[in-house]
């Protein structure tokens, strides 16, 4: 599995991904807010502006596609500061393709992506997911997340997770 910092050529796969994900929820986690456009085109002009921190709509961050024998299987955002109103989106947001769950993917690519943490020198890396989201909180478990809070945002239960790698 590799993880790929998102380019306009994989646009076709992206699209594709975000299609599938869209099928069975209504936004796509660790996706830089894809679900909120119509036109890829549009969302990859955002995306420019969220590398260089100049989006009016979202913080700085990169965002991967996760490739698996030159399919995409995930999407993964990196961001790279966390003002208070984002704390419970954490520092790495990522979601895995429908059809390619429960094959361990999701705790490979957060595992790479706690790596590229390291390399962008974030410290400590906050990993956040609804108390609900059992496969979420085993990812995170599974790659040394320690619970450290738990935060009630519109009626939902937040756990806030470190990581000391």
């Amino acid at each position: 599995m590799k993880l790929i910092q998102v380019a306009r050529k994989h646009k076709e796969m992206i699209q594709d991904y975000k299609n599938e994900y869209l099928k069975y929820h209504n936004k796509v986690n660790g996706g830089c807010g894809i679900h909120h456009y119509l036109n890829i085109d549009d969302w990859f002009d955002e995306l420019d502006k969220i590398v260089l921190g100049k989006s009016t709509k979202r913080i700085q961050s990169y965002t991967y596609v996760c490739i698996e024998n030159d399919k995409m299987v995930g999407m993964i955002d990196i961001r790279l500061n966390l003002p208070k109103e984002w704390y419970t989106a954490g520092h790495i947001g990522y979601s895995i393709r429908p059809s390619e769950r429960k094959k361990g993917y999701a705790t490979l690519v957060l595992k790479e992506a706690i790596q590229i943490t390291k390399n962008l020198k974030i410290y400590p890396v906050i990993i956040t997911c609804l108390e609900n989201n059992i496969a979420s909180k085993k990812v995170i478990l599974n790659n040394a997340g320690i619970l450290i809070d738990e935060i009630i945002e519109e009626g939902e239960k937040n756990l806030i997770y470190k990581v000391i790698k």
